[in-house]
């Protein structure tokens, strides 16, 4: 929670930046799905590659796991996908 508020404050000051120098200000928001694309493969690195490309001046992520597990979930997780439980 105290991440957030921080993330928050700082993207409203980049804006108070950008608007008094009226230049543009790029928000990229991705909601990251827990880093899982839709067939439950690992997609790091195709959002950090995404993110990185559009060169924005804030990047907001939704449904971010911490710490980043990098796909080392136990078997049950893969089995409740399979049985389209909802998990993840």
């Amino acid at each position: 929670a105290m991440a957030r508020r921080v993330l928050v404050v700082a993207a409203a000051l980049a804006a108070a930046s950008a608007l008094r120098r009226q230049e543009t200000l790029r928000v990229l928001t991705y909601n990251v799905h827990a880093w899982r694309d839709s067939d439950h493969e690992d997609s790091f690195e195709r959002v950090a590659k995404t993110c990185a490309a559009a060169d924005a001046d804030v990047v907001c992520l939704n449904e971010v796991l911490h710490p980043y597990d990098g796909g080392q979930q136990p078997q049950s997780y893969f089995d409740a996908v399979a049985r389209r439980e909802g998990v993840g």
